[in-house]
């Protein structure tokens, strides 16, 4: 074969080449293409079948959507939702907490889950996971916290200069609204929810308090009402809302209770006078200041407890060594500007050092760590006291609903008794 022919050859055979590899290029581009077009065509008949059907399960995943708007009970703790880290540094786990704050409880029912305060961050736990989400936002020592009625909302004050306070989601963990120098000069005693949720109170940490009332689902930073206490009342360092009234407050010093009303407008308090009175041994019979002082209780002399407002009356509830002082509220707090006192209810031989109510109960714990319950008449119900644990200092009780399991009949089965 000559040269010449042998470069024809050569040339054909890569023409030849080129026409296939053209081809086989053409071939696939089209069928990527019909493949494209078939994802699409899926991609569409799916989306036309979940928007046509029915939501996606996970909202959370929907664009556009609130993170707090979507958060569940489960959201937090959640091992399929990432938390990105929002700060230069970000706590991992926190050891210890400050013994002078108390622990609320957030759930327990499908998963145990708490809240406490350790220096500058507040920590939400579950004990069932072992896992905790650290609420990271204070400039200053956390000196004080709330949660709402539902466990839905925590609030965090801190002391300090230039002290702010800090409405966090507990579903979300997400910060929602922040009210910054509510009180700049020395921070904030106390912190507290109506129970309607939609007002703040805060109690100032100075030698002078002032009493401030917030809307904090608004976008103002100033407060609705705002008064100056007495110094001469001790300093307040608890302070709650009416759970019937939400324009009635309640504080306590070591000393003295305050009540506070906004019913005609300004927030107007009025100083609870406690003297000697005579312990009714007769539950029926009112207590009536005593003649003799060496038969009374001084009440006047005794270091005060914790106050609560009752769940149903328009009582008040003072805890004050053994003893549970009852005041009924009189009319109009602002113009009677007096309360009456009721009775005087020795409810055991420790000192009761927390006092709160729940689900028409009053519920005590003592000196002893017992912890106790009461029906509205005072009558016990239920003790628990073989914990051997040390002083009670706080006490807190979920909201969420009781399983089935828990309100199991156990009454024995057994023929009627007839008696003629």
């Amino acid at each position: 074969m000559s040269g010449a022919q042998q470069k024809r050859k050569d040339s054909s055979t890569s023409c030849q080449l080129e026409k296939q590899l053209t081809y086989v290029s053409a071939t696939e581009r089209q069928n990527s293409d019909e493949d494209k077009q078939s994802k699409s065509r899926g991609a569409a008949q799916s989306s036309e079948v979940v928007g046509n059907v029915q939501a996606p399960s996970d909202k959370s995943k929907m664009h556009g959507q609130s993170q707090v708007y979507t958060a569940t009970k489960d959201t937090l703790f959640s091992m399929k939702t990432p938390h990105p880290a929002i700060h230069a540094l970000s706590l991992e786990r926190v050891f210890g907490m400050n013994p002078t704050l108390p622990v609320f409880s957030l759930q327990d029912h499908s998963e145990l889950v708490f809240l406490y305060a350790a220096a500058h961050v507040g920590i939400v736990c579950s004990h069932t996971s072992n896992s905790q989400h650290i609420l990271q936002g204070h400039s200053h020592p956390i000196s004080c916290m709330c949660v709402s009625e539902d466990r839905r909302w925590i609030a965090t004050g801190d002391s300090g200069p230039r002290s702010t306070v800090i409405i966090w989601d507990s579903y979300s963990g997400i910060p929602v609204n922040t009210l910054f120098d509510c009180h700049p000069a020395s921070g904030v005693a106390a912190v507290a929810f109506s129970s309607n949720t939609k007002y703040l109170t805060t109690l100032e940490k100075a030698e002078r308090q002032s009493v401030c009332i917030w809307d904090w689902t608004s976008d103002a930073q100033k407060p609705l009402c705002c008064t100056e206490l007495n110094p001469k009342h001790g300093f307040q360092d608890y302070i709650i809302f009416n759970p019937n009234d939400s324009t009635q407050l309640l504080s306590c010093s070591k000393s003295h209770v305050l009540i506070h009303s906004r019913a005609s407008g300004s927030l107007q308090c009025i100083a609870l006078k406690l003297k000697m009175f005579t312990h009714a041994t007769n539950p029926d019979v009112f207590t009536q200041p005593s003649p003799d002082p060496s038969n009374s209780v001084r009440f006047a002399d005794m270091s005060l407890s914790r106050s609560v407002f009752h769940w149903r009356k328009p009582q008040v509830l003072i805890a004050i060594a053994d003893y549970i002082l009852v005041w009924d509220i009189v009319g109009d707090l602002v113009k009677k500007q007096r309360l009456s006192i009721d009775k005087a209810n020795k409810t055991r031989i420790h000192r009761i050092t927390v006092l709160t109510i729940t689900d028409g109960y009053v519920v005590t714990g003592d000196i002893q760590g017992q912890v106790r319950f009461y029906d509205e008449n005072f009558l016990l119900v239920s003790c628990y006291g073989d914990f051997n644990l040390d002083p009670v200092v706080s006490i807190s009780f979920s909201k969420d609903t009781p399983t089935e399991g828990c309100q199991e009949d156990c009454t024995l089965e057994a023929n009627l008794l007839l008696i003629r």
